[in-house]
């Protein structure tokens, strides 16, 4: 699971990086932002996110973490939401932006993160549904390793190569992804009623 987790939040990077929503190179891994461990964390010079303390800028965060491979429900998220009220009540920190990265969420859990103003980045959303279809199947295999390389080692090297590809083609179209996709997704979670 934890390969599909990085595959993921390595796109995540990229895609937060191309519409100019964090500093370049500037993405890490299970880091630290408030006392806490994210799965992603980046500085962000959004003009949201930035405040000014005397003549300097202080850069914003964005912050992330990854729930994938199982329907997500309310109980698996109360972490994810204590760690986000106990940053926001620390004192000095920056200004940052919550996101949780999944790929299917329970109707009720996806009111309550609403309303928390978490913003959701579904798979299929970020990175279209061929991917998260992939994603499902390297999951599958992952899990599977030995009994799917065992009876069908061709179907491995089959799901290797459907993935080569996949991020050969997200890589070439993320050069230019426009900010209009970015706030299509925006539009999508805010005005969506549920």
């Amino acid at each position: 699971m934890e390969t599909a987790k990085n595959f993921v939040l390595i796109q995540f990077n990229d895609w937060a990086r191309n519409i100019g929503l964090i500093s370049y190179n500037t993405g890490t891994f299970y880091s630290q932002f408030g006392k806490f461990s994210w799965s992603f964390v980046s500085p962000s010079y959004v003009t949201t996110l930035t405040r000014f303390n005397k003549s300097n800028i202080v850069q914003g965060f964005v912050i992330a973490d990854i729930l994938i491979g199982n329907r997500i429900d309310l109980k698996t998220i109360q972490f994810f939401i204590q760690k986000i009220d106990v940053v926001k009540k620390l004192k000095g920190l920056p200004n940052f932006l919550p996101f949780l990265i999944i790929d299917e969420i329970e109707l009720e859990t996806l009111r309550c993160l609403k309303k928390k103003g978490i913003i959701l980045g579904f798979v299929d959303q970020l990175f279209g549904s061929e991917y998260k279809e992939l994603l499902k199947s390297l999951i599958n295999t992952i899990t599977n390793a030995g009994a799917i390389l065992k009876k069908n080692p061709q179907a491995y090297l089959n799901l290797i190569e459907k993935l080569d590809k996949l991020v050969e083609g997200l890589i070439e179209k993320s050069k230019d992804i426009p900010s209009k996709k970015f706030k299509d997704i925006l539009r999508k979670y805010y005005l969506k009623e549920i």
